[in-house]
């Protein structure tokens, strides 16, 4: 597991899922990311973001499923969802097959328990990376000692 710090604006929630994606796409590997938002209106805005950045329109590479609405598919690499779409979707699939990454943004917002939960039902052989996505503010040790094995880092504007 990966836990990125970095000040507001650095590119956490957008970037960071777009560089894993590439890099899966440089490596050859067919990449399927998940990456959690801790509110729907963030879910829907960060995959429009996203998409446009991509220059594609949200349902094909970029999607995003809520509460009632999915804009996903088959051609979907980068979805974002709220936490209790990944939470249903353990609760189906257990092994998240099919899933490549999971990255857990906002973990400030996310009830501690819940993402502890999250994390140790994806640390699983075929899902290759977990990553946290914390504000600067939010001290990086007690995320170290709630998940051993943890590597944490703080970006630099």
């Amino acid at each position: 597991m990966v836990v990125i710090s970095g000040e507001t604006g650095c590119g956490k929630t957008t970037q960071v899922p777009q560089f894993v994606l590439d890099a899966a796409d440089a490596a050859g590997v067919d990449a399927s990311i998940v990456c959690t938002q801790p509110r729907r209106i963030s879910a829907i805005g960060v995959a429009e973001r996203v998409a446009a950045e991509r220059g594609a329109s949200v349902g094909g590479e970029v999607g995003y499923q809520i509460k009632l609405e999915k804009r996903c598919s088959a051609d979907t690499r980068l979805m974002f969802c709220t936490t209790g779409i990944l939470l249903r979707r353990l609760q189906v699939d257990s092994e998240l097959s099919g899933t490549t990454h999971v990255i857990l943004d906002e973990v400030r917002v996310s009830p501690p328990s819940q993402c502890r939960g999250i994390a140790r039902r994806v640390r699983r052989p075929h899902v290759e990376h977990v990553a946290r996505m914390a504000p600067r503010t939010l001290p990086l040790q007690p995320l170290q000692h709630l998940f051993a094995g943890t590597v944490a880092t703080q970006t630099e504007t």
